[in-house]
């Protein structure tokens, strides 16, 4: 699922700002500004076309290490540099590598809940989920509270991953209610919050949840099949089936990685539509 904060993933650019930077040096129309703006416009066009499904290789994601490799040298006290690095590294999958950037990043912003953010996200992806938690509560207390909504949710993420989903439930709630009333974002508040009240055991909730997600993007393949696959962990196959289905149908594209998982393997054993699943795997 996507971030829901667009390109930058929330991140403030304050480098595009007008004033002079007193620590670093840094000044308007400088080479540093130029490489920095240079950096920056090639991120977001990337992370556009990315978002679109377009093909965006390995070899981009690289020369954005070079554009903020070029920039922290003639800014090393700009921790955009680093954030955007941190960023084009996990498109990479190099998360290490991310939350090093990040980390950097904090040694530049000390208390920045969005560096925070950024790190605890990159703690879970490595799976050191306690830590990751941390980092949520940190990046949550240095946050304005009109602001927070993302670092509730990824809190949320966390919780369900260490199984607390009682937890996870108040922090998805937390994040709907500052979430707004963008439609994406309103959709992947909701759609974890489904994993929570699925852990929770309240499937009536979590079928409310989709309903409501479907209605805010109605055919979204995203949320089609995460209800087809708590239906087929249900028992319900041919509903389950039939959201699988759709989810293919409605974006001729979507490919969701974990078609074929474990999750579903139930339904891929079983005797009437066991046969139907298959060949619905085989178009993919």
């Amino acid at each position: 699922m996507s971030s829901g904060e667009g390109p930058f993933g929330g991140l403030t650019i304050q480098w595009l700002d007008p004033e002079p930077d007193s620590e670093s040096g840094f000044a308007p129309e400088s080479e540093a500004w130029a490489v920095g703006v240079t950096a920056l416009v090639h991120f977001v066009t990337l992370a556009e076309q990315a978002s679109e499904a377009l093909d965006v290789g390995a070899e981009d994601w690289e020369a954005v290490l070079v554009d903020t490799a070029a920039w922290a040298d003639l800014d090393p006290g700009a921790p955009t540099a680093y954030s955007i690095r941190g960023l084009a590294l996990e498109r990479l999958e190099r998360y290490q590598e991310a939350l090093d950037a990040f980390d950097f990043a904090l040694v530049l912003e000390p208390g920045s809940g969005e560096h925070l953010w950024q790190r605890g996200r990159m703690l879970v992806e490595l799976g050191r989920h306690d830590q990751a938690l941390a980092s949520c509560d940190h990046a949550i207390a240095e946050s304005d509270p009109d602001s927070a909504s993302k670092m509730h949710l990824e809190r949320g993420k966390v919780l369900h991953l260490l199984d607390r989903d009682a937890e996870s439930l108040a922090a998805c709630s937390q994040a709907l209610a500052g979430a707004g009333s963008e439609p994406d974002q309103l959709a992947e508040v909701l759609l974890y919050r489904t994993d929570a009240q699925e852990g929770c055991r309240d499937i009536d909730a979590a079928m409310a949840d989709f309903a409501r997600i479907l209605e805010l993007k109605p055919g979204w393949g995203t949320g089609l099949y995460n209800r087809g696959v708590m239906l087929a962990r249900l028992g319900r196959f041919p509903e389950a089936l039939a959201d699988l289905t759709a989810a293919l149908d409605a974006e001729p594209g979507y490919r969701p990685v974990a078609l074929g998982s474990d999750d579903l393997r139930d339904l891929e054993a079983d005797a009437a539509l066991g046969p139907k699943y298959r060949a619905l795997v085989a178009t993919t």
